[in-house]
């Protein structure tokens, strides 16, 4: 039997060596005496209150190995321990605090963020209970989504390196993505965005055409201010052409190319770059020229100011990182003469 006088004075000797010993065989000793003492539920509770606790008055006080030391430890308690069955409740507060640790890790040097994943993926191999934890915490929303997004890539990353977790859960995680970015009520960070690269690189057509592209057209419309920079990793990042989609996009975004903002013109840029790169058809192409031609012309209203002008014009030099062939040299006498014209009425 384990007293809580012995239990406490363990627990406070563990968390002693956290910045004390540097060197791998004694680091390795400590975890030895960790994953054996877990097995009792009297050091697992101690344990897993003064982890949770050491990492929330720390989180913005950590050293890269700290971090990494105190990660470990919360990946060694969910996998020699029965912390999820017996503290379920406490399941939310633990996520968050190793969200905070992963955020802290995950600036570090490339071997750090190895191991760190490597962490990760044998607690999930481990287990499949142990994922659908982690998924529910996120669908369920008792964490916050826009504190974790280290950690959804993670998971994401996970998902990734095999096909049949990745299409299992996709579609939830399509959800989340939908809700918390593309969806959100306030402008999500990039690292949330980038946070769902692995699922945005993996979308078909279908998903895009049915479920992305109607949310994205309605929110540039609505809220252009809170989802243009999204929107621009989003077509960035998915691998499908997007000639179909590429002049319905534009006609939102062109008028954020003139916008009184220079982040908004910027972003809008971002878009119209990642659209006509992604454009291999020269009907596409020659759309969104005329879209943008339309607009300088004067269809939409003078435009009044120079960075105006020159915010439109900028949207046409995007449009020329479409795919080189054939076709372009027939087009461009066009653009050109266009151009000329444009510019000999500006004087």
């Amino acid at each position: 039997q384990l007293s809580m006088e012995f239990v406490s004075l363990l627990v406070d000797l563990v968390f002693q060596t956290l910045h004390i010993y540097d060197d791998r065989g004694s680091r390795k000793a400590v975890d030895d005496v960790i994953v054996k003492a877990l097995s009792r539920d009297e050091f697992m509770k101690s344990f897993a209150g003064t982890l949770v606790q050491t990492i929330e008055k720390q989180s913005k006080f950590l050293s890269l190995t700290g971090g990494y030391r105190l990660l470990k430890w919360s990946c060694l308690l969910l996998n020699y321990s029965s912390f999820i069955s017996v503290a379920k409740n406490a399941m939310s507060r633990l996520v968050l605090a190793q969200a905070y640790l992963l955020h802290v890790v995950m600036e570090g040097p490339s071997h750090l963020i190895r191991s760190c994943k490597k962490s990760f993926f044998h607690l999930f191999t481990k287990s499949s209970d142990m994922y659908k934890t982690y998924m529910e915490e996120l669908r369920e929303g008792r964490i916050p989504t826009r504190d974790i997004p280290d950690l959804i890539y993670v998971m994401l990353d996970f998902t990734n390196s095999n096909p049949d977790s990745f299409e299992k859960w996709k579609d939830a995680y399509l959800e989340i993505y939908v809700k918390v970015v593309l969806n959100a009520k306030e402008k999500p960070t990039k690292g949330l965005s980038e946070a769902f690269l692995p699922l945005l690189a993996h979308l078909s057509q279908e998903d895009f055409k049915n479920t992305i592209l109607p949310l994205c057209i309605r929110m540039l419309k609505r809220n252009p201010e809170i989802v243009l920079e999204s929107v621009g990793v989003l077509l960035k990042s998915v691998n499908m052409d997007l000639s179909r989609y590429a002049n319905d996009i534009l006609a939102v975004v062109l008028p954020q190319s003139k916008h009184a903002d220079d982040a908004r013109r910027l972003a809008s840029l971002t878009v119209i770059q990642s659209l006509s790169k992604k454009s291999t058809s020269p009907d596409a192409v020659e759309a969104m020229f005329g879209t943008v031609r339309s607009v300088l012309g004067g269809s939409e209203g003078r435009i009044t100011f120079p960075y105006q002008r020159v915010g439109v014009i900028s949207a046409l030099k995007e449009i020329t990182n479409a795919p080189i062939g054939k076709y372009f040299s027939s087009l461009s006498p066009s653009v050109s003469g266009f151009l000329l014209s444009c510019y000999t009425d500006d004087g």
